[in-house]
């Protein structure tokens, strides 16, 4: 197994959200308790100098569809703005914020930022590498993957879906923590993997927020994974 890994030199983000009114959402996502409890709008924790750049957007092949932001072309150098639904569709998508935290998503894949339990946080689906380089500070928001709740102490995370119901988590760092906040707003952790573990999370939305995961088939990663995840996340040629 050979892991490729090459130096990309950092960059400066500056650039600030809009500051334009946030009308609370009028539905939940059946993934996100927050909105339907969340009423004093005054209170909501917003991202403060954290920025969201994209660095990196690939060419599909052939005919296939590009990424977008909104549902036009999508550029690096792009600013995110919270509620922007950025989607790969048949692209690769890289995503820096300004505190060294990168997220690479591969084809058919998702970041927005929107209302969570914890204020404005990056929420993403799809196929993701999360990873950072470089001092994090304390208080930078880890963010949430969709269907499986938050990440905690920005692990170096890659998650893919398995199927409707079922996501994989494959983690490379200590204590790669999973929870999610039950209906009360209270936090609880599903659970906690080490380095080079893999699990299974299985969610049905028909369950209360505590009942709803459940953590299967734990194991350390297997070689053929961490070869594929060489070439399609850590070769840092793919997103240059």
């Amino acid at each position: 197994m050979v892991l490729f890994v090459y130096a990309i030199p950092s960059i400066p983000i500056t650039a600030n959200f809009c500051q334009e009114e946030f009308h609370m959402p009028e539905t939940s996502s059946p993934f996100n308790s927050a909105p339907k409890r969340l009423q004093d709008t005054s209170r909501i924790s917003d991202l403060g100098n954290q920025t969201f750049m994209v660095t990196f957007v690939s060419k599909p092949k052939g005919n296939g569809k590009p990424a977008t932001l909104n549902g036009n072309g999508l550029l690096a150098g792009t600013i995110i703005n919270r509620e922007e639904l950025l989607q790969t569709n048949e692209g690769r998508v890289e995503i820096r914020d300004n505190f060294g935290q990168i997220f690479r998503l591969r084809e058919e894949s998702t970041f927005q930022i929107e209302l969570t339990e914890e204020g404005f946080q990056p929420v993403y689906d799809g196929f993701v590498f999360k990873f950072h380089r470089g001092k994090i500070a304390p208080m930078v928001s880890d963010g949430k993957y969709r269907t499986s709740c938050y990440d905690q102490g920005t692990p170096i995370v890659i998650i893919e879906p398995v199927d409707e119901t079922t996501d994989k988590y494959f983690s490379f760092s200590d204590d790669s923590r999973v929870y999610e906040y039950d209906e009360s707003g209270r936090k609880f952790t599903i659970v906690a993997l080490d380095e080079d573990e893999e699990v299974e999370l299985h969610y049905d939305v028909r369950n209360s927020m505590r009942t709803r995961y459940v953590a299967k088939n734990r194991q350390r990663i297997s070689d053929k994974d961490l070869d594929r995840f060489s070439q399609q996340y850590m070769n840092d040629r793919l997103w240059i």
